[in-house]
Parts: structure tokens; C-alpha cells; sequence
């Protein structure tokens, strides 16, 4: 029943966007497309994913009318945040290729705020998902570069997440990079990817412990057992 309580919200928020009008009341109408663009990625979880990606960016856009970078620059790198992840679903959905690219810019464009100094959960936020869609992005294009350049955004977000402050984050991020480092291993520079991967398996296996984690350690440990069976392949 999500989908139909996120649908009455998004009835509802229409309603207050039609009293709202950018020439009359910028700021509610910057703020209900923003809300309304999280509401439609919200049912893209659950319901008519690339049409609700879709109407998330439509209303993003909108927000970004009033949200600039010079006056209102958290809510300018915020709603660009929200667009690069929205891109990123939809890439997983339709035209990778462009999307991927649009949520890579969107992404950069949210770090001329959200920097190391100023915001540093966000920025590592941003930076691991910049991780992420460079990994899908390098298996599209079966290009390595992007590979490379997923592992510098990872080591970017562990620069600020750690396992003592934020032992989620830290194992999240450490075990996307294993998981790049082994696509890498089957690449090339196989021995060093591979003793990579590993010691970020391990790491995130601090935290995703058997007893806490039981699903997230097997899939961890069973990727973590593919890359020993590898090292041992002939070269």
C-alpha cells in the first residue's frame, strides 16, 4: 500500500503547487517541487520506476528555478544531489549511457557546495555514489578508466567515513569498492585487484558481521571465496 500512500501525497502537493505559484510564493514553490521530485523517487521504488524517475526530474528542474547557487546554495547542491541519484536509477532502466552522464554532471555539480570542509558527510555521500555509477558506467562501456576513476571517488568517501564514527557507511563503501576492484581483477593486474578486493571484503566484514548481518555476510564472503578460486586460475 505504499505506492498509494505516496500517490496521495504527490495529489496533495499538487493541489498546493496550483496555490503556490513561482511569481507569487517562489520559496513554497521551490520547496514542493522538491518535495514532489523525493515523492516520485520514493515510488519509483515500488511502482512504474522510469516514468516516476521521470516526473522526479521534472520537479527538481522546477525547484532549481528558484534554488540558485548564489543565493540559496545548500538548496542548490541538495536538489542536485536528488537529480544525480534520480539519473542513476533511471540509467539502470533506459538509456544508460546519457543518464549515467547526466547523473555524473549532476553529482559534480552538488560538490561546488558540498565539499570535504563544509559538508563532509555529504560529500562523501556524493562521492560514493559517484563510485557507483562509474562502476556501472565502466561495464557499459567496458572501459577501465571508469573503474579507475570509481575507486578514487570510493577512497574520496573513505577519507571521511570510518569504522568508529560511521561503521555503516565505512563497510557500504568498502565493500563497493571490492566489488570494483574484482571486476578489475578479471580486467587486468589481476594478483594486486584481487588482494585489493580482498582486504575491502575484509574490512567491510568488521562490521557485517555473521550474526548481525547474516545475508549481507554471505554474499560478502561468497564474493570474497569467487576471488580466492580466481587467484588461483592459471594466468
Amino acid at each position: 500500500m505504499l505506492d498509494k500512500n505516496y500517490k496521495e501525497i504527490i495529489d496533495e502537493l499538487l493541489t498546493e503547487l496550483k496555490n503556490n505559484p513561482i511569481e507569487s510564493f517562489p520559496m513554497d514553490y521551490a520547496m514542493i517541487n522538491k518535495r514532489l521530485g523525493d515523492n516520485y523517487c520514493k515510488l519509483a521504488e515500488i511502482k512504474t520506476a522510469a516514468k516516476s524517475c521521470h516526473k522526479a526530474i521534472e520537479f527538481y528542474n522546477q525547484a532549481l528555478r528558484v534554488y540558485n547557487i548564489e543565493r540559496f546554495p545548500m538548496d542548490y547542491a541538495m536538489v542536485y544531489f536528488s537529480l544525480g541519484s534520480t539519473y542513476r536509477k533511471l540509467g539502470s532502466f533506459e538509456d544508460k549511457k546519457n543518464n549515467y552522464l547526466k547523473a555524473l554532471e549532476c553529482y559534480h555539480e552538488a560538490l561546488k557546495i558540498y565539499d570535504i570542509e563544509a559538508a563532509p558527510t555529504e560529500y562523501a555521500m556524493i562521492q560514493n555514489n559517484l563510485g557507483i555509477v562509474y562502476t556501472s558506467f565502466g561495464e557499459f562501456e567496458n572501459n577501465t578508466e571508469y573503474f579507475r576513476k570509481a575507486i578514487d571517488a570510493y577512497e574520496k568517501s573513505l577519507g571521511v567515513r570510518n569504522l568508529k564514527d560511521s561503521p555503516m557507511q565505512y563497510a557500504s563503501t568498502q565493500n563497493d569498492l571490492g566489488t570494483t576492484y574484482s571486476i578489475l581483477a578479471n580486467i587486468e593486474n589481476k594478483e594486486s585487484n584481487i588482494k585489493n578486493a580482498l582486504k575491502s571484503y575484509e574490512e567491510a566484514l568488521k562490521v557485517f558481521t555473521e550474526n548481525e548481518f547474516p545475508e549481507i555476510y554471505r554474499l560478502v564472503l561468497q564474493n570474497a571465496k569467487g576471488l580466492i578460486e580466481l587467484s588461483k586460475e592459471k594466468k
